[in-house]
């Protein structure tokens, strides 16, 4: 089944991108300064250019799309060490980064049902499986990496931050 035809793939894909883009929209007004923006930008970059090679669902881009990851997220850790929960957010990024630019530009993956143009089946030749997905999840096709596991933390924790900082502001404003 092809990834961009599962809306599940995509809701459980894409849910640490939505909890972090709803952190920054709850907090704004804090995330609006000239060195917050400079701060997220290469998760827009990565967004934006990893959003297109996706999109194109071509294998021989896969390589690019990991490439442009690793760099984003790398940026994006270097650029946010003193916000834990952005840090581990970017540090999933590099590990998710990693093992695929260490098996040819694709993601190994424990689950053959589950592989996309992103990845490919885990073999004994698999550099580095450990950072590869082969975290089963209770859901038939949806296989996890160590990575993952990281960027939903710091997305979850991220977005928790927010929110209690918004609620925080709001019930200050209303004594």
């Amino acid at each position: 089944m092809s990834d961009l035809t599962n809306p599940d793939w995509w809701f459980f894909c894409y849910s640490p991108m939505l909890l972090f883009s709803s952190a920054l929209v709850i907090g704004w007004h804090r995330w609006t300064s000239k060195d917050s923006l400079k701060r997220l930008s290469p998760m827009f970059l990565f967004l934006f250019l990893g959003g297109l090679i996706r999109f194109t669902d071509n294998s021989e881009y896969s390589f690019l799309y990991f490439s442009i990851a690793y760099f984003s997220a790398c940026w994006l850790f270097i650029a946010n060490r003193d916000y834990p929960a952005i840090a581990i957010f970017a540090l999933g990024g590099v590990l998710n980064s990693l093992a695929a630019l260490f098996n040819n530009g694709k993601m190994p993956v424990i689950d053959e049902t589950t592989v996309t143009f992103l990845h490919q089946p885990m073999t004994a030749d698999t550099k580095i499986w450990w950072l590869c997905d082969w975290i089963v999840s209770h859901l038939e096709f949806f296989v996890l990496s160590p990575g993952d596991l990281l960027l939903i933390l710091g997305s979850a924790l991220f977005f928790t931050r927010e929110l209690l900082i918004w609620l925080k502001n709001r019930r200050a404003i209303k004594i």
